[in-house]
């Protein structure tokens, strides 16, 4: 383990990690701006995006994505190393489980704060925030697996010289 964090592939590791919270954000944001000023433009309106709002998903994407990396992201990517699942289907499949363990966590401080699950917690209430949780988690994770590349790793040659013996 103490290999990935090293040289490198530790430098990659943790831009990746620092990197990808922020980012995923920031793509949500403009993705949902851009299909806003779509329909805006389509109704006959104007099509208007505040760039405030580019900095206001990265900084939801830092505030979500870096407490949910250093617990979840990076035992995730530790857990698929050590077992050579190093394809970006598994980083994706880890996102979409993690990206509803945020969404469980989020619901719960809401309950927490709300003191039980009322009548106002209806589908279309918790819908976005599993959305939002969900496709985060995902852009997330294949911003991660991108950065790293965990699958274009070559073994050290002590590695190689211990498989052959």
């Amino acid at each position: 383990m103490g290999e990935q964090f090293e040289g490198s592939t530790g430098g990659k590791v943790w831009l990746a990690a620092i990197a990808c919270g922020p980012a995923a954000g920031t793509l949500i944001v403009l993705a949902i701006g851009l299909i806003g000023s779509l329909i805006s433009v389509a109704a006959g309106g104007s099509a208007s995006f505040p760039a405030a709002l580019i900095w206001a998903g990265a900084f939801a994407g830092a505030l979500i994505g870096w407490p949910t990396m250093l617990f979840f992201g990076l035992p995730a990517h530790v857990i698929l190393y050590r077992r050579r699942s190093r394809k970006v289907g598994s980083y994706l499949l880890g996102g979409v489980l993690v990206g509803f363990l945020a969404a469980l966590v989020i619901l719960g401080l809401y309950a927490i704060d709300d003191g039980y699950f009322t009548a106002s917690l209806s589908l279309s209430r918790l819908a976005p925030i599993v959305i939002l949780c969900l496709l985060g988690s995902v852009l997330a994770s294949w911003l991660f697996w991108l950065i790293r590349r965990p699958d274009k790793d070559v073994l050290r040659p002590d590695k190689v010289a211990a498989m052959f013996e």
